[in-house]
């Protein structure tokens, strides 16, 4: 190894050592423990994710369950296995779903059991164990009855407009420009996005304009 990676190394090192400490020293539940966590957080805050501070509550919010953010509809299949006793197998496969879930808005990495547990499940299917995801540990298929092949792209569509103009509401604001740009993603009308958002009870932050567009 060269001097300078050497050197890089030991920075690298300080870092980490000073980001786990400060975490630790805070409190901050389960992101605080270690480099591994202080890692998760210099990687989302690497990522453009804007203050340091910022990376750390979200840590903090996901680790503590206490994430303030779009929320898991009670009428879905990830509601009704995490509000039921789950053999532990499944238990973990639905854990980290639930992680995976919150990470399409908070962008925070995955603890490393999450990571691990969906490695395993994939290995099962890859390997022919089972015939789909999950199978192996007791996940079953949603009945053909309550399938909506559009209901998941609504609902990314709606969490979209939620995390845009959450994030930057001067260049997103609520107008129809923004159901019409995340339409366009999403292969769908400005007005299909603008009833599921107004008509989503998930999201519980208040939202600019919702009295004075109630239309669903």
């Amino acid at each position: 190894m060269d001097d300078e990676l050497k050197a890089i190394q030991a920075d690298l090192d300080s870092v980490f050592d000073r980001l786990a400490a400060y975490m630790g020293a805070e409190e901050v539940d389960g992101a605080g423990k270690g480099r591994e966590a202080a890692a998760r957080v210099a990687l989302h805050y690497a990522r453009g994710r804007g203050r340091l501070g910022q990376s750390i509550r979200s840590a903090r919010e996901a680790v503590g369950g206490c994430w303030e953010g779009p929320k898991i509809r009670t009428d879905s299949r990830l509601w009704e296995l995490a509000s039921t006793e789950q053999p532990e197998g499944l238990a973990d496969l639905v854990g980290a779903m639930r992680a995976l879930w919150e990470w399409q808005w908070h962008r925070l990495p995955l603890e490393d059991r999450h990571s691990a547990t969906l490695a395993r499940v994939v290995d099962a299917w890859s390997h022919k164990q089972c015939q789909f995801i999950g199978e192996n540990v007791g996940l079953e298929l949603t009945p053909k009855r309550q399938r909506d092949p559009r209901a998941s792209a609504r609902e990314r569509a709606t969490h979209e407009v939620f995390a845009l103009h959450q994030r930057n509401p001067e260049a997103f604001p609520l107008t129809e420009a923004l159901f019409e740009k995340v339409g366009e993603w999403y292969g769908m009308s400005a007005s299909t996005v603008k009833r599921a958002y107004y008509g989503c009870a998930s999201l519980q932050e208040p939202r600019e304009g919702a009295r004075e567009n109630p239309q669903r």
